[in-house]
């Protein structure tokens, strides 16, 4: 047989052999890809968040032992830790609240009100922190920058630092207190509590603290839920 026919043979043997399906492929390989992981970041502070200080059985004149002139009453003292793993703006939510209105013995005089009422002649308040740099939230009957009404008063959202807090970060806040020296005999009995309430939201994606001041509350911050 010549070289012509065998070449010929072959040819036919493959195309009988594509007819009868048998099947040819490119190299390949398929590799399972990894498992994608997502988690969300936390936001959390490791020490309560709310704390209580009540103020009652003071006489006029007394001061707490950071008022100035000082006195010698115990501050009321807070400290809260930031454990999250993202950056957050911390925020501080002030009440102040009557727990009992004033009871003049003679009648006359008897307050309608708590020990705070807004007013120079009932308690006056002073609330700071201990950072580097200290902020001032309350002094005297003013909160927010601006003068409480009434003895149910309060601020929310008070701006702790410009600067977002880290894991580690911590704040102590104090509150220092004085009854006026002309504090009448309206506020005899009268008690007062005034409620702090730390908390936290994270700081990306949630505006801007340029244009705020710490002690203040904070319109550009998007959201505090």
């Amino acid at each position: 047989m010549s070289r012509r026919v065998l070449r010929y043979a072959a040819a036919l043997a493959a195309a009988a052999a594509l007819a009868g399906g048998a099947a040819y492929a490119f190299f390949s390989l398929t590799s399972a890809g990894g498992a994608n992981s997502f988690t969300a970041a936390n936001v959390t502070l490791t020490q309560s968040a709310v704390h209580t200080c009540f103020v009652t059985g003071l006489a006029p004149a007394d001061a707490s032992t950071g008022w100035s002139p000082s006195g010698s009453k115990a501050q009321c003292t807070f400290s809260v830790s930031y454990a999250g793993n993202a950056p957050a703006f911390l925020g501080l939510d002030v009440a102040l609240a009557s727990t009992q209105t004033g009871s003049d013995p003679n009648g006359a005089l008897a307050g309608a009100t708590g020990l705070y009422d807004s007013t120079p002649m009932g308690l006056q308040v002073l609330i700071r922190d201990g950072q580097a740099t200290p902020v001032t939230y309350m002094s005297g009957t003013t909160l927010d920058g601006s003068p409480t009404a009434g003895a149910n008063a309060g601020a929310a959202n008070l701006l702790v630092s410009t600067t977002p807090a880290v894991t580690g970060t911590s704040v102590t806040f104090t509150v220092d207190y004085s009854l006026p020296a002309s504090t009448t005999n309206a506020y005899e009995s009268a008690g007062s509590s005034i409620t702090l309430t730390v908390h936290a939201a994270q700081a990306g994606n949630n505006g801007s603290t340029a244009s705020c001041v710490a002690g203040r509350s904070c319109p550009s911050i998007a959201s505090w839920q």
